[in-house]
């Protein structure tokens, strides 16, 4: 890759198989710097606290990341040409080109109003991100089970204290921080520059026992069903309790998010790494801790940071790309800091791409046997069609389809350096390509 140039290269990766515009992280000194994009472009950046480390790291906004690809940025020291205004913030206010979000001092939404689509979502009445802590004894299995009851017993959380603790160009946020009971919960709600995503970077210092944390946000979205994440697909459930069997899905797995939307909007719920979703009437729900006494009387006694974030969109869950906001939240860009050299690749390159909103790269990588390429592509909104794959420049000498375990080899047509065929809904496909060498 070529770097050579002024300042301190960074290499920036996408592996997403599409562009995307996001908020790039990583540990560099503290001091007065300016930074270049690709095409010697002087982007937005400040200096945050790492959500996973504590710890100062410089952030930027990187735009048009290039699919399975890499951009690179230069850091060069002392202030810059360009003043980019801040995203606003007051201690129960962010606001950017896209949204303008307002909370208590709980840091419960009380009105998200999102500019695109001219609709506020929540009210003081029907508000966001409400923490509730339940008593949790389900019985025999502990740490498998929840109780239907368990809204009976409740716990409260005191009303928390709200600061401004970032403002700058990528990105400002407002922390919340909520002592209760024996535990300790500090929230920073973030909202990036550009952004149509509102991100709860979230710190609990738990020490509860048979508790239960859950978020909850009230919506007025008419809907029967709430659609969720699963693997290499969706799933749909009732978001109603009109028979024994709906009245059961109190509680129920999902993955990267979960959706309520209805003809004209929606919103979607999404998370880093909790997977218990509950839907009904308007009202979207995840559970964020436990504490069972079984099979582990200490099980989960111990510092948590994760993150969930809401996204309003237009349409419904497909036509607002909630999937590739989720991917965006689960896999940030790779940064690293590289020495400046010639290469014979470009600052800004991409390795593959596909032409396929509704198609996602789910493996890249080694065949296990052989020398080939395995590439593993998922149909994702239930659409099915055709699909064109771009190995940008990589010339193939064969092409195969294969099965999971890689065999069953059945050729595939294929021009220098791309391949086509049809996919059907939420079908996995799976090819085995041999570079030319």
């Amino acid at each position: 890759m070529d770097t050579s140039g002024s300042g301190q290269p960074v290499l920036v990766f996408n592996s997403l198989a599409h562009p995307r515009d996001t908020v790039v992280q990583l540990e560099y000194p503290e001091k007065s710097v300016h930074i270049h994009g690709p095409s010697h472009e002087e982007v937005p950046h400040q200096f945050i606290t790492g959500h996973e480390t504590g710890r100062r790291v410089l952030a930027f906004r990187a735009k048009k990341l290039p699919p399975i690809g890499f951009s690179v940025y230069r850091i060069l020291d002392g202030p810059g040409q360009e003043k980019f205004p801040p995203v606003s913030v007051t201690p129960t206010t962010l606001e950017n080109e896209h949204l303008k979000v307002t909370v208590n001092s709980s840091g419960e939404i009380v009105s998200l109003f999102d500019k695109t689509l001219n609709r506020t979502f929540f009210s003081a009445e029907k508000r966001g991100n409400v923490l509730k802590l339940y008593e949790d004894v389900p019985g025999k299995y502990e740490a498998w089970d929840i109780a239907p009851s368990y809204t009976k017993v409740e716990f409260e959380i005191p009303a928390g204290c709200a600061e401004v603790i970032e403002q700058g160009s990528v990105r400002s946020a407002i922390q919340i921080t909520r002592p209760f009971r024996n535990s300790r919960l500090v929230q920073r709600i973030v909202l990036a520059r550009g952004s149509r995503r509102i991100d709860f970077e979230t710190f609990v210092d738990w020490k509860e026992q048979q508790k239960m944390l859950k978020v909850r946000f009230f919506t007025d979205i008419v809907t029967t069903k709430a659609t969720y994440d699963i693997p290499f697909g969706t799933i749909e459930r009732s978001a109603y309790r009109n028979n024994s069997f709906d009245a059961a899905k109190f509680e129920v797995a999902g993955h990267a998010w979960m959706d309520l939307s209805q003809g004209d909007c929606g919103l979607s719920l999404l998370n880093d790494c909790k997977y218990g979703f509950e839907a009904f009437d308007g009202m979207m729900c995840q559970t964020l801790l436990r504490g069972p006494l079984v099979p582990d009387p200490e099980s989960d006694q111990e510092e948590h940071r994760f993150i969930y974030s809401i996204y309003p969109h237009a349409g419904d869950w497909r036509a607002g790309h909630t999937h590739r906001q989720a991917l965006d939240l689960n896999h940030p860009p790779d940064a690293v800091l590289e020495a400046a050299h010639p290469g014979p690749l470009p600052p800004r390159h991409s390795f593959l791409q596909l032409d396929a909103d509704n198609v996602f790269l789910e493996a890249l990588k080694k065949a296990e046997k052989s020398d080939h390429l395995i590439i593993r592509l998922v149909e994702r909104h239930g659409c099915g069609g055709p699909v064109s794959v771009n190995l940008a420049g990589l010339q193939i000498a064969e092409a195969f389809e294969c099965n999971l375990l890689e065999r069953e080899d059945a050729p595939v047509e294929h021009n220098t350096s791309s391949f086509r065929f049809t996919i059907a809904p939420y079908q996995i496909r799976t090819f085995k390509i041999q570079p030319q060498l």
